[in-house]
């Protein structure tokens, strides 16, 4: 497995845990972090802050715009190629998982002809790959092998299962596509003023309501009112930390008050728009 294929810029970690499995955790810089390239492994990306505005191009040479969030999952197989290029620089955990343990662990299961899955929300990733990325700074070693390959373990069985075209749960489970959701995030972050209805975002995709409001959170694991929510807090954030003033940014990003916009942010963030503005801001 060949870590330099798919290298984070500025590394704070990076450790091959057992057989197979490999972790790195690092910056990548804003830009052209990688160009066409394909990697040997399965990798599986957590973005642990937001790279603005991106545009990720995979196998089918279909490039997407999207503005990814923190904690979002980008899952690429073996031998796609692939390309990436940021807004701003950002933090994550790469996870890289050999072809041949997975095919040995989840009995011959392949991930090599599976399409890509971007900007997922798998709470069960989040974990496993925040888990093995802890592990690498713990001064006691003893036991490591054993606990990176029972989590690489379940992690397989479970990308067997959700993320591969014979897996049943893949067949089964109706979620909107990866185009479909970049469409969608993208006319959102556009028109954070607005009201941004339901029947409005499900006209986007050209779906119903009820099947529209199912499909999002089977494919995010957020309702559409969570998620607009979600992006008008982080659009906020960023205009507050440029100085802008919070009567303005409520109104630009589709608060119905300052005091609104207050409570939102105090329930994201943990603290008041003044504190967060004091506060040093992640890329």
């Amino acid at each position: 497995m060949d870590m330099n294929s798919e290298r984070l810029s500025t590394p704070t970690s990076a450790a091959r845990l057992a057989e197979g499995v490999a972790v790195q955790r690092g910056i990548r810089p804003a830009g052209e972090g990688f160009g066409r390239h394909t990697h040997d492994f399965h990798s599986i990306t957590v973005l642990l802050s937001s790279p603005g505005s991106s545009i990720w191009s995979y196998g089918d040479g279909k490039c997407r715009s999207i503005r990814p969030a923190a904690g979002d999952v980008f899952f690429c197989p073996a031998n796609v190629t692939t390309a990436v290029r940021c807004e701003k620089a950002f933090e994550s955990i790469l996870l890289c998982l050999s072809p041949t343990l997975l095919g040995r662990l989840v009995g011959g299961v392949t991930l090599n002809n599976t399409a890509p899955a971007i900007m997922r929300k798998d709470s069960f990733i989040q974990r496993v790959v925040t888990s093995l990325a802890d592990e690498v700074g713990r001064e006691r070693k003893a036991g490591r092998e054993l606990f990176a390959s029972s989590l690489g373990t379940a992690l397989c069985v479970h990308l067997s299962r959700e993320y591969t075209n014979g897996s049943e749960s893949y067949k089964t489970a109706a979620r909107l596509s990866d185009e479909e959701l970049a469409r969608l995030d993208q006319h959102i972050v556009r028109n954070l003023d607005t009201p941004l209805t339901l029947e409005d975002l499900a006209s986007v995709v050209g779906r119903s309501r009820f099947h529209f409001s199912r499909l999002f959170k089977a494919s995010t694991g957020e309702t559409p009112r969570q998620y607009v929510i979600r992006r008008r807090v982080e659009r906020a954030r960023e205009l507050l930390c440029a100085g802008r003033a919070i009567v303005e940014v409520a109104a630009e990003v589709g608060f119905s008050s300052q005091s609104h916009l207050h409570s939102h942010i105090q329930r994201a963030f943990g603290c008041t728009p003044g504190q967060l503005v004091g506060r040093p801001s992640r890329p």
